[in-house]
């Protein structure tokens, strides 16, 4: 029995749109259009289709706009932490400035240079605080809690 015994030949014209999700929906099942037509109209097509699920405009809408949210927060807390990490950085070379500044063997041109070191850091410092971690932490998990609510919501 051949692979196209029993199955009859038939021309279908479809919109741009429904061309368009049939041929997303062939090439993230890895099956061909018309195997896909098929599936649908024998009513198994769901049986096919565990990576996708579909959405009402309205829930998709609201996926978006979330999803939307959570991109601008996340977006702006690794800038704030970008800032902490420069901080970071700033405060153990401050630290490291002080250490050989202790040592008894420099010769005072390198003195000098470590207290005009010193003294540029210390101008520029902006004190990293344990607080500003703890909000960025509060507002991450605000922004993925409300999006996590909502996907859970729609997606059942």
């Amino acid at each position: 029995m051949g692979m196209n015994e029993g199955l009859y030949p038939i021309t279908i014209r479809f919109t741009a749109d429904g061309m368009d999700a049939i041929s997303r929906i062939a090439e993230l099942q890895e099956k061909s259009k018309a195997e896909i037509v098929r599936l649908a109209v024998d009513n198994h097509l769901v049986n096919y289709l565990k990576k996708c699920v579909f959405l009402s405009p309205e829930d998709a809408g609201k996926v978006m706009s979330v999803l939307g949210a959570v991109l601008s927060e996340m977006q702006s807390i690794k800038g704030e932490l970008r800032r902490i990490g420069i901080n970071y950085n700033r405060a153990l070379k401050l630290k490291e400035i002080d250490r050989k500044l202790k040592e008894r063997a420099i010769d005072t041109s390198t003195m000098l240079r470590l207290f005009d070191e010193k003294k540029e850091l210390e101008e520029e410092e902006d004190p990293l605080e344990p607080e500003k971690l703890e909000e960025l932490m509060a507002r991450y998990e605000a922004a993925t809690k409300e999006a996590g609510e909502i996907l859970c919501r729609i997606l059942g």
